[in-house]
């Protein structure tokens, strides 16, 4: 948390894990924290885009920062989708969002550092009443349509997309007040390193802290979440191991998770003389569409076709005892259960 506290902007910050132990202000966090100084005293020499993060808070207030960092797919990769076991390695480069309550407001402005250079508008602002209405949140569908129906405006749907879905869960509502948001990552886009995930934990995070709501319970739960963001309001079918790995990840330890369903096996110790590099093939990815939406596709065809089939046989009138699954149900059936169906691994 950050408060302004004189016409000078003595900035003062408190720093804490996700569980709420003091952690010490350093690394991206730390420079971070310079440049919202910069800001905040709107020093000479703001380029056009820092100018206009500069407008976006009331620097007597508290800040809330939020950082995620992305993540190396160690093992496991694209199988995650059908149930395989993987592990998750999280980077050095990381998603920071500043976000700030402001009651006043009866919208949200949500700025991003490097939309300019890639030629996407710098600050998105979304009315409240585009997010709910006297009945309630409106829908994820209607959302999307909104945020997605300006291509160099889209990537506010990971940010702004992930307070609709606070609003659909119940964690948050309209009557908390507008909010200002900033957005800084230095996780490569589209490289397959989780850019996307990270920048939803982050918002998600930064956004509860700002709200004055706790730390969503389970831990699992934000990853959920941000996963909903991504598949209903940005509309890319990724599964969930992106977002587990950006919100759980720790140091030197690899994640280990199945995600069919969302399981947190633990973390394996990275042994100290072994280091893990990441390798850019300059082959970018889409997970909004595209071969990998195409992929996932196939793979929960075959995996519904598979489990049907698995189920007809299980239903077959027998007076032998149950046979085991054949070899090309092993991937998604467990033995028949007592009452002569097949459960999905």
């Amino acid at each position: 948390c950050v408060r302004a506290s004189s016409p000078r902007f003595s900035m003062s910050w408190t720093a804490t894990t996700r569980s709420g132990a003091p952690h010490k202000l350093d690394g991206d966090v730390a420079s971070f924290a310079a440049l919202l100084g910069r800001l905040a005293a709107r020093d000479g020499g703001l380029s056009d885009e820092e100018a206009a993060a500069a407008e976006l808070f009331d620097w007597t207030a508290p800040l809330h920062v939020a950082r995620s960092p992305g993540r190396l797919d160690v093992m496991g990769g694209i199988a995650d989708y059908s149930g395989s076991r993987v592990l998750q390695m999280p980077i050095g480069e990381a998603c920071l969002v500043a976000a700030q309550r402001q009651p006043a407001s009866a919208g949200v402005r949500a700025a991003s550092f490097g939309s300019a250079a890639g030629g996407r508008t710098s600050v998105v602002h979304v009315a409240l009443s585009e997010l709910a209405g006297p009945a309630g949140p409106v829908p994820l569908a209607e959302l999307r349509a909104r945020l997605t129906s300006d291509g160099r405006a889209a990537w506010a749907a990971y940010v702004i997309g992930c307070l609709g879905v606070l609003y659909h869960d119940g964690a948050v509502s309209p009557a908390d007040g507008g909010l200002a948001i900033l957005v800084a990552s230095d996780v490569p886009e589209a490289a397959g390193v989780s850019s996307s995930a990270a920048v939803e934990v982050a918002s998600m995070s930064a956004l509860l802290a700002a709200l004055g709501k706790p730390p969503l319970s389970p831990d699992e739960k934000v990853a959920l979440l941000c996963q909903k963001v991504e598949n209903e309001v940005v509309g890319a079918p990724c599964g969930i191991m992106d977002q587990l790995a950006c919100a759980l990840g720790r140091e030197g330890r690899l994640l280990s998770l199945l995600c069919r369903p969302a399981t947190v096996l633990g973390t394996v110790p990275i042994p100290p003389h072994l280091r893990v590099w990441g390798i850019d093939s300059a082959a970018r990815r889409h997970p909004a569409g595209g071969a990998g939406g195409r992929l996932l596709s196939s793979l929960l065809s075959s995996r519904g076709a598979s489990r049907a089939r698995c189920a007809t046989r299980s239903a077959a009138p027998t007076t032998a005892p149950s046979a085991p699954p054949p070899s090309w149900a092993a991937p998604c059936c467990r033995p028949p259960s007592a009452r002569g169906g097949c459960s999905p691994t």
